[in-house]
């Protein structure tokens, strides 16, 4: 399981826990280690302005972090990579 920042409802924010997504053959998986909240789109989604639901909504696009496992194609990025 994996956590993440959701907007769960309109004004309110939470830690929930997700699925680990499956890795497809051209995808990695990166362990964030910083995200931001960005004021375009996730700041606006908070208050119900840019998409109104449903709730819960993942949040989070702005990110970094370090790659933890890589599909069978993948060529660009190894584990451990930031």
């Amino acid at each position: 399981m994996m956590k993440g920042l959701f907007a769960t409802e309109r004004n309110v924010l939470g830690i929930l826990e997700l699925e680990e997504p499956k890795l497809g053959e051209y995808d990695a998986l990166v362990r964030v280690e910083a995200c931001g909240i960005c004021n375009s789109t996730d700041w606006k989604i908070i208050e119900g302005r840019f998409k109104k639901g449903p709730f819960p909504i993942l949040l989070g696009h702005e990110s970094a972090g370090s790659v933890i496992r890589v599909g069978s194609r993948v060529r660009t990025y190894a584990e451990g990579d930031r």
